[in-house]
């Protein structure tokens, strides 16, 4: 669907109005209207601007996608500066505290915004521009009395700049630039570009055709500005385009000429047939006294450059950011839930699982570990029951002779004997100790004889054999084991 814009030019004597309409291949300026005013001085000049805004709202003709105001340059001052920064958003920090030291108000006084912004190899040339907060706000007032609600406020030289860059296509030449001039009602702008961007600025106070003394004073002054870029920049002017109210009367007086023939740069006459108004078409300078309106129109919303920010926000804007903050911190809030879901769905899982793997656990526990009442800890009662079962798997043994058939088998051997006594038997394992008491050390040796019989029995050793105390008994000590003796290795050769 077209985009429809319109552009109003705050001029001093009259309210220029152009509307364009743009599609994806082209825009054309489909109609304008003109709105004189009574002198600034006049003490009916605000009431007039009033009125004539809301005469043409009534009529429609600010039923557009966005409405532009660009005013005079003479209600703005100028400053060049350069800072070392190349990021747009850090260049617009930091450029009021870099223009501060020049301005003859206080910064909590002015807006400043760049309205031109060239890269350098170390950082930023920047046009910046200050608008005093009064006026700023003394427009927005009579806008809003008319009923309007401009998205945007600029000054003229970007239009200006925007109109010049739609009448010639941009350049890429480094070493030429194209000059704008603008005769208004009260003033006349210069306005320097290179590229179709906007380099200099500088409105000069009076208007042309009043006086051959004036014009030439203006002359003197323009060939100053001009000469002075040339020589900041190092950039030469190759083109003069002219435009303005007062266009025709400084064409008329040669002003214009003599400008063109000074500076050594040609006038340029021809305009694009599409710039022209629509009921104006075929006119040749129907275009030039529109074409700071024009310029405001021909804005691109992606375009940054606007006095109408912060505190001076235009309602509607306001309510757009308000929603697209309401919509962001739903959108947050939606990721900050699903998030949230996300992560309690998968420690729920995990602990379900969890749960189950230790259900199970518990129940293969009791399965197994019977004799266990009153779980608690499953792997600490698991560990103490192994260890239990081990203890009894050694007694009864389990793989290896256990206790009791160790005890079996000695009982056996040394049934033949029975007035041998024994006491502290030691068995660990597949070792075995005790000791005992006979009545002879002949019967001491047939211990010795009737365990080597035994089973599996090996290293059978007796020690400490000794006489009683009553002479009566023999006491001795009997190691062995029941591990089967490993076999001594042999020659094979």
């Amino acid at each position: 669907m077209p985009r429809r814009t319109v552009g109003v030019e705050m001029g001093a004597e009259a309210i220029r109005l152009v509307r364009v309409t743009g599609g994806l291949r082209q825009s054309r300026v489909d109609g304008w209207q003109v709105r004189p005013l009574p002198p600034p001085d006049r003490v009916d000049h605000r009431s007039a601007v009033v009125q004539a805004l809301r005469e043409l709202a009534a009529a429609g003709w600010f039923h557009a996608d966005q409405i532009v105001l660009s005013l005079p340059g003479d209600q703005v001052t100028t400053r060049i500066v350069t800072v070392p920064f190349q990021d747009p958003q850090k260049v617009s920090q930091v450029l009021p505290f870099e223009i501060e030291s020049l301005l003859p108000f206080d910064l909590d006084q002015v807006v400043i915004s760049p309205a031109a912004l060239q890269m350098t190899p170390t950082g930023s040339r920047v046009l910046a521009v200050v608008l005093p907060k009064n006026r700023l706000t003394g427009l927005l007032e009579v806008a809003e009395e008319a009923g309007i609600d401009p998205a945007v406020v600029e000054v003229g030289p970007s239009a200006l700049a925007r109109w010049a860059r739609a009448v010639v296509p941009p350049t890429t030449e480094s070493g030429s630039a194209l000059a704008v001039l603008e005769l208004g009602d009260a003033s006349t702008t210069l306005a320097v570009c290179r590229g179709g961007r906007l380099l200099h600025a500088r409105t000069l106070s009076g208007r042309a055709g009043r006086s051959s003394d004036g014009d030439n004073a203006l002359l003197v002054e323009l060939k100053r500005a001009v000469h002075f870029f040339a020589l900041e920049e190092r950039t030469e002017v190759t083109a003069l385009l002219v435009c303005g109210a007062r266009a025709g009367e400084a064409e008329g007086s040669g002003l214009t000429g003599r400008l063109s023939g000074e500076l050594g740069a040609p006038l340029i006459e021809e305009i694009p047939s599409w710039l022209h108004p629509t009921d104006a078409a075929g006119e040749g300078d129907a275009a030039r006294p529109f074409a700071q309106a024009i310029g405001a129109a021909l804005r691109s919303p992606e375009e940054s450059f606007n006095f109408r920010q912060a505190e001076f926000r235009s309602p509607l804007e306001r309510s757009r950011a308000r929603r697209r903050s309401v919509g962001l911190i739903a959108a947050l809030t939606v990721l900050a839930l699903l998030a949230g879901a996300d992560l309690f769905a998968h420690y729920y899982l995990k602990a379900r699982a969890y749960s189950a793997l230790k259900a199970e656990q518990r129940a293969l526990f009791s399965r197994t570990f019977t004799d266990v009442r009153g779980v608690v800890n499953e792997l600490e009662q698991a560990r103490s029951a192994m260890q239990t079962l081990s203890r009894r798997a050694a007694f009864l043994g389990e793989g290896e002779p256990g206790a009791l058939l160790v005890l079996d088998r000695l009982t056996q051997a040394l049934q033949a004997l029975p007035e041998l006594k024994v006491d502290r038997i030691t068995i660990a394992g597949a070792d075995v100790r005790f000791e005992g008491e006979v009545g002879s050390f002949e019967a001491v040796d047939r211990v010795k004889e009737l365990l080597r019989q035994v089973e599996s029995a090996s290293q059978v050793a007796i020690s400490d054999a000794r006489m009683s105390a009553d002479q009566q008994h023999v006491r001795f000590k009997v190691e062995l084991n029941f591990a089967p003796p490993v076999a001594p290795a042999g020659n094979t050769g």
